[in-house]
């Protein structure tokens, strides 16, 4: 079987164009086009699983991490972003190349405790620094949405992939906003204030990480959540 022609950045950005536009209705739909425009976003996202095996490699060096970092205690996760989900994001950045995406392939660690989170970070940047291309630290910044987590993007084998840290609570704030969302409430993450689930996720977030610092949230903010609080912080 002949070896396919490697996807040149250009393809990639064209096709990821086209099916922003079409998904914004700036696009007709032509069928030939847009069987292309699938079949080079699916040949580009495979790129993180096919050998050299980029993603594998990064799920493997960071379990071998967060073992020693929290003694077993970490659930390390890794995944391919669904083509969908990436021409969703495409629409929400319109000034994004599809060809720099930096979370195509994505590997996530989940700790008990914000001081493991940040000793797994501290191994991560010692271990592989000459590979980090990219920092986020939405702990210390976190966005609007009350999004916490840290970000780390390292570049294998020519492939960006993108590593996310979250304590148990940030974890299951994130979890809830996509079940959320997924149920037809839009996308709250990069919502303004002011829509009321984006309100009350955005304080939600605040008392998680209140008690992930070990620290008591005011009665005030406790008494608005006291119905998100008993389904979403058990234990």
């Amino acid at each position: 079987m002949a070896k396919a022609e490697p996807l040149s950045n250009r393809a990639i950005n064209r096709a990821g164009d086209f099916l922003r536009e079409l998904k914004a209705g700036k696009q007709g739909v032509e069928l030939s086009k847009l069987v292309e425009a699938h079949r080079v976003v699916y040949a580009f996202r495979s790129q993180w699983s096919r050998a050299p095996h980029p993603l594998t490699k990064v799920g493997m060096g960071l379990r071998s991490m967060a073992t020693t970092a929290t003694g077993g205690s970490a659930q390390v996760s890794q995944r391919l972003k669904r083509a969908e989900r990436i021409i969703d994001k495409l629409e929400r950045f319109p000034h994004m190349n599809l060809a720099q995406m930096q979370d195509i392939g994505g590997c996530r660690v989940v700790v008990p405790t914000l001081s493991e989170l940040q000793a797994l970070r501290g191994r991560i940047r010692q271990e592989w620094a000459k590979s980090i291309d990219d920092e986020d630290d939405y702990i210390a910044r976190p966005r609007k949405s009350g999004y916490r987590a840290a970000h780390i993007v390292v570049k294998r084998d020519e492939h960006l992939v993108e590593i996310q840290l979250r304590t148990r609570r940030q974890h299951r704030w994130a979890a809830s906003v996509e079940y959320v969302e997924q149920r037809g409430s839009g996308w709250l993450r990069d919502s303004a204030a002011g829509h009321a689930l984006t309100d009350a996720f955005r304080d939600l977030g605040l008392v998680f990480a209140l008690r992930d610092q070990g620290e008591p949230a005011p009665p005030e903010l406790l008494e608005r959540l006291k119905h998100w609080l008993s389904a979403l912080d058990e234990g």
